[in-house]
């Protein structure tokens, strides 16, 4: 399997690959802020749940398009407690470190749905 998703990786443009590593980079990133941020920990939680799920379903289809079903499924709901929970409280800093990395975070998550819902639509209508 393993083999299988890295020689599709392979075949992604340069840009998506950066993206990908751009991706991993910001979720990974909350290990500099769990140890202060419960909302921290919660998204380090939930991109290990990610690349498991993202495993799951590789398996059960190996089309690399479809990975973007676990962002769907454990993102919007990140996304929707982030926003929630942290950004709309008063004590939230958009212009410390951790506010800075929260936004950064969030926005990479939206233009990311946005990739996913694409791919599932092509992978839908037989175009990928």
């Amino acid at each position: 399997m393993q083999d299988d998703l890295s020689a599709q990786m392979a075949t992604l443009s340069p840009a998506v690959q950066t993206w990908v590593a751009w991706m991993m980079v910001c979720g990974f990133a909350s290990v500099l802020f769990a140890r202060r941020h419960r909302p921290a920990r919660i998204v380090l939680l939930v991109f290990v749940a990610t690349m498991v799920l993202g495993s799951v379903i590789f398996m059960i289809v190996p089309n690399i398009h479809l990975l973007g079903i676990a962002h769907l499924v454990l993102w919007i709901p990140l996304l929707i407690y982030l926003l929630q929970r942290e950004v709309r409280t008063e004590s939230f800093d958009p212009r410390s470190a951790y506010g800075v990395w929260v936004g950064l975070l969030m926005a990479t998550m939206v233009v990311s749905l946005v990739f996913d819902v694409r791919d599932l639509i092509l992978v839908a209508t037989g175009a990928k």
